[in-house]
């Protein structure tokens, strides 16, 4: 392993630890009804939703889950799962991603103001073993539920969904942080740092006109570049989301909310 992945898993391990928190029993009893809208949603939705305590190292809430370490590898080695075997969990080629992702939502939301707090997402791509001898595609996003009385992160809402099983290569694998707010019914997210291979500037404005729904020459004449160009970037576009087409790139791509 190299140097930095170390220093990955070291500063992810260390992000745990060292989090406190100001949570008085009185602050446990006031949740009920919010856990309870949560499940009745979670039934109704035949969605899965989590709720990890950060005070407690411990999910305060599951729903519908049959392998919570495949399902919520976050923070799943502090809620009684042996470290080592959550990282073994992970492909290895997408645990420094997934470790890299956490790490940057956590030191970003602590040094955001209270009310910033809650307008934050993290969404995450990556396989996961499917105790088959293979992998599953996972998907999941992290919001904060809760603020301690010191305004400090205490309760967060997991959502998670197993895609699909795949190959032990050429996976998808991404992730985005950045915020939500709605305009009438539409949710929009604006990106702070999407890490799918890091994708250009260009082939961001490419990927955008494809999901728009514009053809390929209405695309050259509106950037300004050639077919043969155009192509390119989709290839690239495959490439950095490790999809077989432009299909898949725009699916993987509108679940990870970077279109």
């Amino acid at each position: 392993m190299t140097p930095k992945f170390e220093t990955l898993k070291t500063n992810h391990r260390a992000m745990g630890e060292k989090h406190q928190c100001m949570v008085e029993h009185d602050d446990y009893d006031l949740l009920g009804t919010s856990i309870r809208d949560l499940e009745l949603y979670s039934r109704l939705a035949n969605t899965t939703f989590s709720v990890y305590d950060m005070h407690r190292h411990q999910f305060l809430f599951r729903s519908n889950s049959d392998d919570h370490r495949c399902e919520h590898p976050v923070f799943a080695w502090r809620a009684g799962v042996d470290c080592a075997n959550f990282h073994e969990t992970i492909h290895a080629n997408d645990l420094p991603q997934v470790l890299e992702a956490n790490l940057e939502a956590y030191e970003t939301l602590e040094e955001l103001p209270p009310n910033e707090k809650h307008e934050k997402i993290l969404c995450c791509l990556f396989r996961t073993k499917n105790g088959r001898g293979g992998y599953k595609l996972l998907f999941y996003r992290i919001a904060v539920f809760r603020l301690d009385r010191n305004n400090n992160i205490w309760l967060l809402l997991i959502h998670s969904t197993m895609l699909t099983d795949c190959a032990n290569h050429n996976a998808p694998c991404g992730y985005y942080f950045g915020s939500f707010s709605f305009m009438g019914d539409k949710l929009q997210l604006t990106c702070n740092k999407v890490s799918v291979n890091l994708l250009s500037k260009r082939e961001y404005e490419v990927l955008c006109l494809i999901v728009a729904g514009y053809e390929n020459y209405q695309i050259t004449e509106m950037l300004g570049i050639k077919l043969n160009t155009l192509n390119e970037h989709r290839r690239h576009l495959e490439q950095h989301f490790r999809a077989k087409d432009m299909s898949q790139v725009i699916v993987f791509a509108t679940r990870l909310g970077i279109v």
